[in-house]
């Protein structure tokens, strides 16, 4: 926690101040069923959405910011907090479970500060939990305890996925201090905006206004708004008359172009036929509008009439095309099955064509099978097993006394060359060793010789 710093905490007595709700110079609205004994935040209405905006710019992770404004007591000594300014964090630390300031945040913070008036002073925080609902996690209630701990200090937390918000304030009803959720809050606005903070409070509660929703802002950061019409509250039955009119006169047109664009594609002829039906309702258009002009009473602002006539034609052209555009759509992709038609059939052509094969080959298969089984029964091979047949028996065995007598006839005149070899090997022995004893002998005759001379 100790890299979380909010700067020096303010601590400030409440102001006595009049209540936007009783000042006549702003148009208030009640979000929800005002408790008496719940704190009053009264928050502009520009703030409030921005701040939407902001929670929808980033739906993967938590965003957040600083509350600028003032903490007051009315007349009566009841104290309200009022919401004039919201500053967006930058360069914070966030997953989608947390968020926290960095060093960097809350400088970045205090040079936009000082950009503002000096009466402007930090009132609370907002941030979001996107689908995870409303509440205040365990750091969040760190975040008040240690940060944001002024009486009137107060939280707000949205959560942009399931389109829902709350303020929590400072609740020492039940004897111990503790964070609570407020049931409702208050929107204001310069009372020249009553009307647009009326669609404004419709969208927070759930309520699609008719034209636009102010509470988001586009990626380039211009609110995503169209024009607002302001009706007087005076109800003509004239007047009743002519919109029921001119309404039953352009969803009759509207019915025939959509008959036109979803039938079949139309010819030159129907387009210019087409055409023709709708100039005659501009024309028809036009027309009403002059009839109205001198039909409206004095007392009723025909200009505003006329503006309510006009955006109901935009809104006509509007339907308009965008029925065309779907006719194109439905066209394309009646074109796209009709191709996809035809390539599943070519496949089914091809996968029978593929079955007429393999049952071709089955067919050789098992016509070859009948062929080798008849081979097989014809040589016989197949009753005796691994045993060959009786009549083959007398081949066999001429076939054996062959080898029997070729075998003997081999041993015989191999022992014959043998015993041959061994004496001619013996005569040689004999023949070396004749010399010698020849030579020995002639010695012998000689001494013996020598010795009878001697003796004589």
């Amino acid at each position: 926690m100790d890299d979380i710093e909010f700067g020096q905490v303010e601590f400030r007595e409440p102001e006595s101040h009049l209540r936007p709700d009783r000042n006549r110079n702003y148009a208030t609205v009640a979000c929800g069923t005002i408790a008496p004994d719940q704190l009053p935040i009264f928050v502009d209405m520009d703030v409030m959405r921005d701040m939407e905006g902001h929670a929808r710019t980033n739906t993967q992770v938590e965003l957040g910011g600083v509350l600028l404004g003032g903490k007051f007591v009315d007349q009566d000594g009841q104290p309200f907090v009022m919401v004039k300014e919201a500053l967006r964090a930058e360069h914070y630390e966030a997953t989608r479970g947390s968020f926290k300031f960095t060093h960097e945040t809350w400088e970045q913070i205090a040079r936009e500060r000082e950009q503002f008036p000096e009466d402007l002073h930090l009132v609370g925080w907002y941030h979001t939990h996107p689908n995870w609902g409303v509440f205040l996690s365990g750091m969040d209630t760190f975040i008040c305890d240690h940060f944001f701990n002024d009486d009137l200090d107060v939280d707000l937390v949205i959560d942009p996925c399931q389109g829902d918000r709350g303020w929590f304030f400072w609740d020492q009803s039940s004897g111990t201090r503790q964070k609570s959720r407020l049931n409702a809050f208050y929107l204001y606005a310069n009372r020249y905006r009553r009307s647009e903070l009326l669609l404004f409070a419709k969208a927070l509660s759930g309520v699609d206004p008719t034209y636009y929703d102010p509470r988001y802002e586009n990626p380039m950061g211009e609110t995503a708004m169209q024009p607002v019409v302001n009706i007087h509250d005076q109800k003509s039955p004239i007047l009743q008359l002519a919109v029921l009119g001119m309404l039953t006169i352009q969803v009759l047109g509207l019915g025939l172009i959509a008959w036109r664009a979803l039938g079949p594609q139309a010819s030159s002829e129907s387009l210019a036929q087409q055409q023709g039906i709708e100039v005659y309702q501009q024309q028809g258009i036009e027309v009403y509008q002059e009839v109205l002009e001198g039909m409206l009473p004095e007392t009723l602002d025909r200009k505003k009439v006329v503006e309510q006539l006009e955006l109901l034609t935009a809104t006509k052209r509007d339907l308009s095309i965008n029925l065309a555009g779907r006719a194109a759509l439905i066209n394309q992709l009646e074109e796209e099955n009709r191709k996809l038609s035809l390539d599943l059939n070519k496949e089914n052509s091809r996968a029978q064509k593929l079955s007429d094969e393999l049952a071709e080959l089955k067919g050789g298969l098992k016509e070859a099978e009948e062929k080798l089984e008849t081979l097989e029964k014809s040589s016989g091979g197949s009753k005796g097993g691994w045993l060959p047949d009786l009549g083959n028996w007398p081949v066999l065995m001429g076939v054996g006394l062959v080898g029997i007598a070729l075998g003997w006839s081999s041993s015989v005149l191999w022992k014959r060359r043998r015993k041959r070899g061994y004496a001619s090997h013996r005569h040689r022995e004999i023949a070396k060793q004749v010399p010698d004893t020849i030579e020995e002998k002639q010695a012998e005759w000689t001494i013996q010789n020598e010795d009878l001379d001697n003796g004589d």
